[in-house]
């Protein structure tokens, strides 16, 4: 089946789905940074298809989300760079939505603090005044271009 390409729209989140919005991706994102990193281990671990995985890797690696670890060095196996480990807060948190509404709060893994040996909880918190925020406690407001979409598809465009 042919995925639906949102290149073309106006909207961070249309634009993060179309490198990670497949959930073979996740799963791969989870396994590199838990050590599965080779292509024949993440293909058994995962019991995924070798073309599905290839196309998944292509992805990930166009997108540097994720990097050979010796170039030139077959079998060297796969990190996530940079830009790949800031996609890791989110897995976190989608693990931690899991647990909650799946395993009634009793999730397969725990994540531990390494600074003060703590469980870890993620929360999202405004990087300006460290209040904690909820769903209901941010409003979207759209730049000019995308405003003027919102106007037209009968949205409401917030005031600032």
């Amino acid at each position: 089946m042919k995925r639906t390409d949102f290149s073309s729209e106006l909207c961070s989140l249309a634009q993060t789905l179309n490198i990670v919005g497949e959930w073979w991706t996740w799963l791969i994102i989870r396994d590199i940074q838990l050590g599965v990193s080779t292509f024949g281990a993440i293909q058994t671990h995962l019991k995924i298809s070798k073309k599905v995985l290839t196309d998944r890797l292509t992805t990930l690696l166009d997108a540097e989300i994720i990097q050979i670890k010796e170039p030139g060095k077959p079998r060297s196996g796969y990190e996530l760079t940079t830009k790949g480990l800031e996609l890791t807060p989110i897995m976190r948190l989608m693990i931690q939505w899991g647990d909650k509404w799946i395993y009634d709060n009793q999730g397969p893994v725990t994540f531990v603090h390494n600074s003060c040996g703590h469980e870890a909880r993620g929360t999202l918190v405004c990087d300006v005044c460290g209040e904690p925020m909820s769903s209901t406690d941010c409003t979207a407001h759209p730049n000019a271009e995308l405003a003027q979409q919102w106007r037209e598809y009968g949205l409401k465009v917030p005031e600032r």
